[in-house]
């Protein structure tokens, strides 16, 4: 219960106006489904944008904290490092993409 399939989840993305997600797969559909995407990144050196970011029309959100090589979870000062992104920056920048589709842009926060 609750599973979606590939292609319906394809589908609900390709009706929406604009898409939430970390770095997913669901991002890259979104993408690749000209649908605007607000894309949550951590830290971690292999999770970053330069390397993952979607193509399309979005942005990418960041937190403003130093990369890091690995999650150290609780041992690390900025443990907290998604929790930064806010949720009124994602509203805001989601606003953003729908009054226009922009390219993507990394923006640290």
């Amino acid at each position: 219960m609750g599973m979606v399939t590939v292609r319906q989840l394809m589908a609900v993305i390709a009706e929406s106006q604009a898409v939430v997600s970390l770095s997913t797969g669901p991002m890259h559909v979104a993408a690749a489904l000209g649908v605007p995407t607000i894309s949550l990144f951590d830290p971690r050196r292999q999770q970053s944008p330069t390397r993952w970011e979607p193509l399309g029309a979005g942005v990418v959100l960041k937190p403003d904290v130093p990369t890091c090589e690995k999650c150290i979870y609780e041992a690390c000062p900025y443990w907290d490092c998604l929790d930064r992104i806010t949720v009124e920056t994602v509203e805001e920048r989601i606003t953003q993409s729908l009054a226009r589709a922009l390219p993507v842009q990394v923006v640290h926060v």
